[in-house]
């Protein structure tokens, strides 16, 4: 096989450099009115969790989403006088199916596969829709990051069974 990369970025990259590489661009775009998608792939325990929501303990841990919100949210407050509305999903793919986890059942479920399946349809324009994605508004970077880490506990690391 050959493979051609853009850019890599090392394991010893901090997660402010990790955001500013990835996940700043694609807020722009998506700022600038442009589709963006930020999408993590990888086995098992090789940190997918950490870059994208980030770790707990320490603000400079942010990941890729909370850093995100604090972006969008901060433009967001640049126009007082715009009527913005905001709304969170949170999908994560699990063996090739699609599970909302934002979805009301989530938190009595301890296993991803029990939780309602999210297609995703493709109209005659070619534009992707997902079918039972949940869509949840949120007023301010507090009450996106609330429903951020009401999934984070119960996300794929506990989740997901482990394959040998």
């Amino acid at each position: 096989y050959k493979f051609k990369f853009d850019s890599l970025i090392g394991m010893e990259a901090k997660q402010e450099e990790v955001f500013d590489r990835v996940g700043r661009p694609c807020v722009q775009n998506a700022l600038e009115g442009f589709n963006s998608t930020i999408f993590a792939y990888g086995q098992t325990g090789s940190g997918k969790t950490f870059t994208i929501t980030g770790g707990a303990e320490r603000y400079e841990d942010r990941g890729i989403i909370p850093r995100s919100l604090s972006m969008i949210f901060g433009e967001m407050k640049k126009y007082p006088d715009r009527q913005t509305n905001a709304y969170i999903s949170y999908l994560e793919i699990y063996n090739n199916q699609g599970y909302d986890l934002l979805n009301e059942d989530h938190q009595n479920t301890k296993d991803i596969e029990d939780l309602p399946k999210v297609s995703m349809l493709e109209d005659e324009d070619g534009n992707c829709h997902l079918r039972n994605l949940s869509m949840h508004r949120v007023a301010s970077e507090e009450d996106a990051l609330n429903l951020l880490f009401l999934v984070r506990p119960t996300s794929s690391n506990d989740m997901c069974p482990v394959t040998e």
